[in-house]
Order: structure tokens, then C-alpha cells, then sequence
């Protein structure tokens, strides 16, 4: 009878602990749960800061772009115009892109992440091809 006593006074407590435990280990893991949201969206704050930013930049270098495309000879102009509308009907759809990009949700604005920063390092690009463009030809 004792021992019958003591493994039921052991199956008890024990229960009791695991019950605890399992009460800390949940509050622990909303914490951490509470806590990868915050990061996930300061994250996200900061990558659409530094897009717009980037695209601020990128905005104004157009508009230089521009400037010294008034300065190249007749055939170069006209090249020049329609590359230059290229990178701004490119800015816009990246404009865009960063746009959907702060109305998203938690879950899906990673898969947008990815493909708004491609989006603008591509724009990049073009534009540092077409600026490259301009200078060669009007040395």
C-alpha cells in the first residue's frame, strides 16, 4: 500500500511540474513569437526606408541624366530620350513594387521583398548602362 501511495504521490507531482513547465514553455515561446514579429516588421520598416531612399537617389541621377542628355548631339537625343523613358517607367513599376511592399501583409511581404530589391537593383543597372552611354559619346 505505501508503495502503491508513493507511485501515485510521484505520478501527481510529477504532472503537477510537467503542467508548470508546459505553462512556462508556452509563455516563453509567445514572447519569442511576440518578439520575431517586432523584428520582422522593424525589418521591414527599414528595407522600404532604404528603398525609397535608394529610389530618392536614383530619381534625382535620372534627372541629371536628363539634363546632360540636352547637351548630346541630335542622333544621340533621341537614343538617349527613349532610354531614359525606359528607367523612368522602370522607376515607376519599382515606385510601385515599394508600394505593395508597405500594404503587405506579415506572411507575404518577404516574397515581395525579394522581388521589389531585385527589381530596383536591376534598375540600377540600367541606369548605370545608360549614364555609362551618355558619357562615352559625349567625350
Amino acid at each position: 500500500m505505501k508503495f502503491f501511495t508513493a507511485v501515485l504521490f510521484c505520478f501527481f507531482f510529477t504532472g503537477l511540474q510537467f503542467a508548470r513547465s508546459e505553462d512556462r514553455v508556452g509563455k516563453k515561446v509567445g514572447e519569442k513569437i511576440d518578439q520575431s514579429v517586432d523584428a520582422v516588421n522593424e525589418t521591414k520598416d527599414k528595407v522600404i526606408a532604404r528603398l525609397e531612399e535608394g529610389m530618392k537617389r536614383l530619381n534625382h541621377e535620372i534627372d541629371d541624366l536628363k539634363k546632360k542628355s540636352r547637351t548630346a548631339k541630335k542622333e544621340i537625343k533621341d537614343d538617349l530620350k527613349s532610354q531614359i523613358a525606359a528607367l523612368e517607367n522602370d522607376a515607376n513599376e519599382v515606385r510601385k513594387k515599394i508600394e505593395g511592399l508597405e500594404k503587405s501583409s506579415e506572411n507575404a511581404w518577404v516574397d515581395l521583398k525579394a522581388s521589389t530589391e531585385q527589381a530596383f537593383h536591376i534598375l540600377k543597372r540600367s541606369f548605370k548602362n545608360v549614364k555609362n552611354k551618355l558619357e562615352q559619346k559625349i567625350k
